[in-house]
């Protein structure tokens, strides 16, 4: 989870009854501020800006509202000419120069704060400055919207962060004081570059499984139920076929399929499936199908996602179906199943961190193994194994690499492997009795086809 997702999520809800908690959560967002905006590509995003500023530095005249109307105003500023240099963007909003949603919903937050009785603190500390600044900027670009809304009267709000609008003094301080000497992990600046390669990740490879040993893959624990289903035996809201392009249909209901029959035998009447990373339904609906003594439970975080499934449900007079439109850490209630079918890079590790603390057998295909080590609250390698064997977390991601590299098909496998044996060796850590590292048949539906199972029970056949 990003630090910003973290704060609006978790900690700024439940700190706004506690006036301690409340200013440590402050602290953090002003400091948030503070760090370049984190985007795909900031060097090149960042040559761009300043390739624009060279024909955009003209003198403005007038109020800052009338400065704010300019979509690119900030292109003007001398302040971040001079932060654009050093290959870094600020975060004059949320999340970069431009706002977005995000802006949107800590606006309405930190106008619930100002009315407390101990808002005054925000003009008093100089440790607010960039939050202050920012909150004074969204109140000037969005007036004319917010006027509209009753809960705001921006004089008022004004006032309280001390904002001098009536003139420009200088355009550089609408803009954050980004620290420019900030060290973002390399990887998620230069896209993994920086990781070992060629020949120093096959010494990283065969050290690995000298320490390790080799990750062998079992047959499927269903396959023959797989090779029996019939796909034109389902109603029309379950098949997978009526709802992706002809071109790929055949693969997604092989892919369904395997993740599906997977889980089959981790299942009992009366127990919660979690289909995470839903999507549209295709797992969580096949397993309603299958499963009417079960809850089946489909969780994602985009809504028209969720909505393409509420239809299909609709459609087929489902009645063991829930939905939840929310992040995977957000899952509060109790289940017994974890199922995932490629949950990009590091969800299928929050989605194992979710199955372990509530103790619940999965079924997991994971995707984007590139992207783990973006997880935050887990460190790589995950199991005592691998940290055991002195296997480092620069050494690590490089294998993670590996995994996604299209050019070596052995070589993918074998990194694929070693990272999802990584994963069950955590599971039997935690108390899991039972692990699988399987693939999907056939392999050839999805480059991505290695499905990793656990359970406290013996896992049979159905």
């Amino acid at each position: 989870m990003c630090d910003w997702r973290l704060l609006f999520e978790q900690q700024l809800p439940t700190a706004m009854q506690e006036e301690e908690q409340l200013w440590d959560c402050l602290s953090k967002l002003n400091h948030q501020f503070t760090l370049p905006a984190v985007v795909f590509n900031s060097c090149g995003l960042a040559k761009k800006f300043l390739k624009q500023c060279k024909s955009s530095d003209v003198d403005v005249k007038g109020t800052l509202r009338e400065l704010l109307c300019d979509e690119n105003w900030f292109l003007r500023s001398s302040n971040f000419k001079t932060i654009v240099e050093t290959g870094v963007v600020p975060n004059i909003f949320c999340c970069g120069p431009k706002p977005t949603i995000v802006d949107i919903i800590l606006l309405f937050y930190i106008a619930e704060i100002v009315r407390k009785p101990f808002s005054c603190k925000l003009c008093s500390l100089s440790e607010f400055a960039e939050l202050r600044r920012w909150f004074s900027v969204m109140l000037l670009k969005f007036e004319e919207n917010l006027n509209n809304v009753k809960s705001f009267s921006i004089p008022d709000l004004l006032r309280i962060v001390d904002v001098e609008e009536s003139s420009v003094i200088s355009i550089d301080w609408l803009i954050a004081s980004t620290d420019t000497g900030y060290k973002r992990n390399p990887d998620q600046a230069n896209q993994g570059r920086w990781l070992p390669r060629g020949d120093k990740r096959k010494d990283i490879l065969s050290a690995t499984l000298d320490s390790v040993g080799t990750p062998v893959n079992e047959q499927h624990p269903n396959l023959e139920w797989m090779q029996a289903f019939q796909w034109g035996s389902l109603p029309d809201h379950v098949n997978v076929g009526n709802f992706v392009p002809l071109k790929r249909a055949e693969r997604k209901k092989e892919q369904v399929l395997n993740i599906v029959a997977a889980c089959l035998p981790l299942c009992r009447p009366g127990y919660t499936v979690v289909d995470f990373c839903s999507g549209g339904g295709h797992v969580g609906l096949l397993l309603a199908h299958l499963l009417p003594d079960c809850r089946i439970v489909l969780l994602d975080n985009k809504l028209e996602s969720l909505q393409q499934a509420e239809a299909r449900v609709e459609q087929g007079g489902v009645s063991n179906v829930q939905l939840l439109h929310c992040s995977i850490e957000q899952l509060q209630m109790n289940f017994e199943v974890g199922v995932s079918l490629h949950a990009c890079g590091a969800s299928t590790d929050i989605v194992l961190s979710v199955c372990f603390r509530h103790k619940a057998h999965f079924a997991i295909c994971p995707c984007c193994y590139g992207n783990i080590r973006f997880a935050q609250n887990v460190t790589h390698p995950r199991s005592g194994l691998f940290k055991r064997a002195q296997v480092s977390t620069e050494h690590f991601s490089s294998l993670t690499k590996g995994a996604d590299n299209s050019s070596d098909e052995k070589l993918r496998e074998i990194c694929m492997n070693l990272v999802d044996f990584d994963r069950l060796e955590e599971a039997k850590d935690v108390g899991y009795k039972y692990s699988v590292l399987t693939k999907m048949h056939p392999a050839s539906c999805s480059p991505k086809n290695n499905i990793i199972i656990a359970s406290f029970d013996p896992i049979q056949p159905i």
